[in-house]
C-alpha cells in the first residue's frame, strides 16, 4: 500500500509540475492555433477580427461566428504536457490495478442506507442501470465535446479555431479527472458493493466478479467524468456564446442533470456506494471548473510563475508569484 501511495504521489507531483509550466505560458506564444485567437466571448475581451453574422438557418456558418479572446490562454505545449502526463498516469494506474491483498471493505451507515434504497431489486434491473449509466456518461461527454464544440461552434458557427480550443480544454479536464480517479482506485482498492453477492446472486465467473474489477469502487469514474464534462462545458458556455448571449443556463442544467443521473444509475447498478458517487461528483466538478478557469480563461501574467527566497523576521521565507 505504501508503495502504491508513493507512486500516486509521484505522478501527481509530475501533473502539478506540468500544470505550473502551463500556467506560466502566454497565450500569444503557446497556443496550438498560433497564439490568442481573434475575438472574445461574453467576457468582453479584445477582438482581432469582427464577428461574422450568420444566416440564422441551421447550416454550416448559419450562426454568428464566435472568437477566442486575446485575454485568454490558448491550449499550448505546457497544457499538452499536462494532458500527456495525466493520460499516461491513468493508463499506468489502470494497468497496475488495485491491490487485492489490501482491500478496503469498510462500510459506512450512509452507504448502506443508500444501497438499500437505490439498489436494483433484480439482476436484470441492475444490468439495465449499468448500461444506462454508460449511455448517460456518453451523452454527457458528447454534449460538451461533440455538440457544443464540434457541431455548434465548429460547424454551425463556422469557428473551427475556437472549436479546437474548446475540444482540447475539455479533453484536458477529462484526462486529469481520469488520472485522479484511476490513481484513487490504485491506492484505495475499495470493494464494490456487489462483491458481497458474488457466488450467490452474481455467478462467480461473471465479468462483474473477476478480481481485477472487484476493487475499483472509490471513487466513481463514470460520475467524476460526467461531472467534469458538465462543469467544463458550463464554463465554456459562460465565456463563449455557443448558444447565444445569455443562453448558458438550460444547456448547463442539462449537463449536470445527465451527470447526476449517471451517479444515481451507478448506485442502482450496485457498482458504487453513495460516498464513491459523492466524492466523484466533487472531484469531477472541481477539475471541470478549475482546469478552464485557472489554466485558460484568465489573463496571462507576463511574469509567469516564480518562487524566491525572501527575508523575514524569523529568518527566510518562500515567496511565490502566480
Amino acid at each position: 500500500m505504501a508503495q502504491r501511495a508513493a507512486l500516486a504521489a509521484g505522478v501527481l507531483a509530475l501533473c502539478l509540475g506540468a500544470a505550473r509550466e502551463a500556467a506560466a505560458q502566454h497565450s500569444a506564444s503557446g497556443a496550438l492555433t498560433g497564439g490568442a485567437q481573434p475575438g472574445a466571448g461574453e467576457s468582453g475581451g479584445a477582438r482581432r477580427d469582427p464577428i461574422r453574422l450568420g444566416s440564422g438557418r441551421f447550416e454550416r456558418g448559419g450562426g454568428d461566428s464566435v472568437s477566442w479572446s486575446d485575454d485568454w490562454r490558448g491550449f499550448g505545449v505546457g497544457h499538452g504536457a499536462l494532458m500527456g502526463v495525466a493520460v499516461t498516469s491513468a493508463a499506468a494506474a489502470y494497468a497496475i490495478g488495485p491491490d487485492a491483498d489490501s482491500v478496503w471493505s469498510r462500510r459506512f451507515g450512509v452507504d448502506e442506507a443508500a444501497r438499500d434504497a437505490l439498489r436494483g431489486r433484480s439482476r436484470r434491473a441492475r444490468l439495465v442501470a449499468r448500461d444506462a449509466s454508460d449511455l448517460s456518461l456518453t451523452l454527457a461527454v458528447s454534449h460538451t465535446v461533440l455538440v457544443d464544440a464540434v457541431i455548434l461552434t465548429g460547424w454551425y458557427r463556422d469557428s473551427p479555431d475556437v472549436a479546437l480550443q474548446l475540444t482540447l480544454i475539455s479533453m484536458e479536464a477529462l484526462a486529469f479527472t481520469s488520472a485522479l480517479q484511476t490513481l484513487s482506485n490504485l491506492v484505495s482498492s475499495r470493494e464494490r458493493p456487489y462483491v458481497r453477492e458474488c457466488g450467490a446472486d452474481v455467478p462467480e465467473l461473471a465479468g462483474d466478479c473477476v478480481q481485477d474489477n472487484q476493487h475499483r469502487s472509490f471513487f466513481s469514474g463514470h460520475t467524476s467524468l460526467a461531472f467534469a464534462a458538465a462543469s467544463v462545458g458550463c464554463v465554456h458556455r459562460t465565456k463563449v456564446p455557443i448558444y447565444g448571449q445569455g443562453s448558458a443556463l438550460a444547456p448547463c442544467a442539462l449537463g449536470f442533470g445527465l451527470a447526476a443521473a449517471t451517479g444515481a444509475l451507478r448506485m442502482v447498478a450496485d457498482y458504487h456506494y453513495f460516498s464513491d458517487v459523492a466524492v466523484g461528483a466533487l472531484v469531477g466538478t472541481a477539475v471541470g471548473l478549475g482546469v478552464p478557469l485557472v489554466l485558460h480563461y484568465r489573463s496571462p501574467d507576463p511574469q509567469g510563475v516564480s518562487l524566491a527566497l525572501a527575508p523575514s523576521p524569523g529568518g527566510a521565507g518562500l515567496l511565490g508569484v502566480f
